[in-house]
């Protein structure tokens, strides 16, 4: 850069450069090259108009809460791993259970209510047969009788040193009809016995003492004859 002439000469002071020196001198000054970065899309970053760091606090919580709210309604299932450990709810489905299959039957008739009934022939005999004698230490009596009003036939127990090895006392009546009563009883004491329905006609009584070693003995076979009413 020149100085014009015609600006007037001042003095210059010994030893020092005047002003004229310093101007003629020429310094090499050398620019450096800056780069500047293009500013940010601020718009791609920047939150809605209104809404600072509290409220994007107070989104997150609301969207935790309706996380948590349908989890708890059954919405979202939250499903194990494979190997579940201790504490891990694990959703179990229950196969639906099949229906009973019902199976139509057809009524069968009660073949027992149309039974016809059927009557046994028993060959009954008005004969008496021969009777037994126990030894002397299982012997025992019995009076048999017919009542000749009611009809109905007795048989007492009357003593014997056999009365504590008797077990049961067995009575058959066969009835002029046809039909067979019989009926048991224990000789406790004197005059206990049993009474069976006899009738005016024929009747046999058949006495058979059984005792406690097994053994048995008739000892009665009594036949009530039919008597005419004069």
């Amino acid at each position: 850069m020149m100085i014009p002439d015609d600006e007037p000469e001042s003095a210059e002071e010994p030893g020092v450069p005047g002003r004229e020196s310093l101007l003629k001198k020429t310094v090499p000054v050398t620019l450096a090259s800056v780069t500047i970065p293009p500013p940010r899309d601020k718009s791609r970053f920047s939150l809605p108009e209104g809404m600072g760091k509290k409220g994007v606090a107070v989104g997150v919580v609301i969207v935790i809460i309706a996380i948590t709210a349908l989890v708890l309604s059954g919405a979202v299932q939250v499903f194990p791993s494979s190997s579940p450990s201790a504490g891990t709810a694990v959703t179990v489905t229950t196969p639906p259970t099949p229906e009973p299959t019902v199976l139509e039957t057809t009524s069968v008739p009660d073949a027992v209510s149309a039974a016809i009934p059927v009557t046994t022939a028993e060959v009954v005999s008005f004969e008496p047969g021969p009777t037994d004698v126990p030894p002397d230490s299982l012997l025992v009596y019995f009076e048999v009788k017919r009542d000749p009003i009611s009809k109905m036939v007795s048989v007492q127990y009357k003593g014997g040193k056999g009365q504590r090895g008797v077990r049961e006392v067995f009575v058959r009546l066969t009835r002029s009809d046809g039909e067979v009563l019989t009926g048991t009883f224990r000789p406790l004491q004197v005059d206990s016995g049993i009474e069976l329905q006899g009738t005016e006609k024929l009747d046999r009584v058949e006495v058979i003492t059984r005792y406690y070693s097994g053994e048995e003995f008739k000892l009665v076979d009594q036949v009530f004859e039919y008597k005419i009413r004069t």
